[in-house]
């Protein structure tokens, strides 16, 4: 039966707007297919021109038995939130969970149990045109051979999003046109954190914490194969990789640009600069366990103020600190969307930085130079504070040396979660059952693992935004 309604029409209870074509259609279903599914509501908005809108008035777990319709228009899928519901792909599947061809906006949701399977394939969701705008969202448990939670060859933005225990052979993100990732966490996958290739194009990554991922090709943070990466307000702790930990200049021409950055622990070297490639930095710490920077073909270009480890980074300008031990806490929640390592009491990192051309804020959202001069790195002490900021609870322990003593401190969590994720484990190896490439169990449920993730880092970003409220 079909009901006129203004320029709309009502068919099987769900509205469709008429001449601008434009339409809003509402998940009422959990089932792979059939009325009031995800599948359906893909299947209408694919039929008339957008841009559309997806919501949701189900919660639990959409299992899909094969792949959902490639989103072909311009569509806002706004989900109820991460921990109340999951798409679930299928682990023998060989399809991605969401296949993006429009400009789509994706919100709330839990991506999850995708397996790509081939070459150039993702598992969690992949955008081969248009771009994809991703906030809000967890995607974990994803295996890809190139992107295991994301491939995109269109521009991709994240915010606020986390991106964890997705296993594969090259990246959990793979990003081959211009990216924005802020507010995010991108933790504990078997494979390197990003890879980014496009030449003429731009890595923006702000306030978002790269740690405890662990690659057995490359580096566990950033391979830049392409372009620029300019990194502020940033945290990188505890990558492992066959190459190095954080930052490797994979490719000739490629530039890295480093501000307040924070890189603790990990593989040795911390930076990998063995292409004629530029890899400049300021106000940033390198620290941790062996060499920090291995240099070849290049040199490091160093805008002053940064803090170092040992003397392998080419730190030579008068306001640098090579051979300084930075005396930070291990990575913890320290207030704001991510994790972040406190400067303790008495560290040589507070009050040395530079002052020109900051951001107005740390990592956390905290206002910048609380003590006259701003601090080293992505973690700003707060002097106002009644005590040093840097002497969190639980986050002084093991840490005089203010790095960690291997890879990977055993109880230093990687990322907005709880414990029970320790993905990099002792060394260079393999650590639990999120760096496979299989993804997690595809059954009725959301997978207790992925339901731990979830609820702990929605929990953890509650807490932290009532820190940033009060203060």
């Amino acid at each position: 039966m079909r009901k006129c309604l203004g320029l709309g029409l009502v068919v099987g209870g769900m509205f469709v707007a008429g001449a601008a074509h434009a339409a809003s259609f509402s998940v009422t279903s959990t089932a792979d297919s059939g009325v009031g599914s995800l599948r359906d509501a893909i299947t209408q908005a694919n039929a008339t021109a957008g841009p559309h809108t997806i919501t949701f008035a189900v919660a639990g777990t959409i299992n899909l038995a094969t792949a959902l319709p490639n989103i072909a228009q311009p569509t806002k899928i706004a989900g109820p939130g991460a921990a109340d519901l999951s798409v679930r792909g299928k682990t023998d599947g060989r399809f991605p969970v969401f296949v993006v061809g429009a400009a789509v906006e994706m919100s709330g949701l839990t991506i999850a149990g995708g397996n790509g399977g081939s070459l150039g394939s993702a598992g969690g969701i992949e955008v081969r045109s248009g771009s994809l705008s991703l906030s809000e969202c967890v995607l974990t448990e994803n295996a890809g051979d190139t992107g295991s939670a994301i491939y995109a060859n269109a521009p991709l933005t994240i915010t606020r999003s986390l991106i964890t225990k997705n296993g594969g052979r090259y990246a959990a993100v793979y990003a081959s046109n211009t990216t924005t990732i802020t507010e995010s966490v991108i933790s504990d996958n078997g494979t390197t954190a990003i890879v980014f290739p496009p030449a003429a194009r731009v890595l923006t990554i702000e306030r978002s914490t790269v740690s405890g991922n662990n690659s057995t090709q490359g580096v566990g943070g950033l391979q830049l194969q392409g372009g620029t990466a300019v990194i502020t307000n940033s945290t990188f702790s505890g990558n492992i990789g066959r190459q190095g930990g954080d930052f490797w200049t994979y490719s000739d021409g490629v530039t890295f640009n480093l501000l307040n950055v924070t890189a603790i622990g990990g593989s040795a070297p911390s930076v990998l600069a063995d292409h004629a490639a530029t890899f400049s930095l300021r106000n940033t710490i390198l620290a941790g366990t062996g060499d920090r920077c291995r240099i070849a073909r290049m040199n490091i270009t160093t805008q002053g103020h940064n803090l170092s480890s040992d003397a392998t980074c080419q730190l030579t300008d008068a306001s640098d600190k090579p051979n300084t031990a930075p005396m930070a806490g291990d990575l913890a929640d320290n207030g704001g969307p991510t994790k972040t390592h406190a400067l303790l009491a008495g560290s040589p990192a507070i009050n040395a930085g530079s002052n020109d051309s900051l951001p107005a804020t740390d990592q956390r959202g905290k206002a910048r130079v609380a003590g006259g001069t701003v601090d080293i790195g992505a973690y700003e002490v707060e002097v106002d504070a009644g005590t040093d900021a840097g002497a969190d609870a639980g986050n002084d322990a093991g840490t005089d040396a203010g790095f960690d003593a291997g890879p990977r401190d055993a109880g230093a969590d990687a990322g907005p979660r709880d414990a029970g994720s320790d993905a990099g484990g002792g060394g260079g190896g393999g650590g639990d059952d999120g760096c496979d490439m299989a993804p997690g169990p595809s059954g009725g449920g959301t997978g207790a693992a992925a339901s731990a993730v979830v609820l702990a880092f929605l929990f953890a970003r509650r807490r932290r935004a009532a820190f940033s409220s009060r203060s």
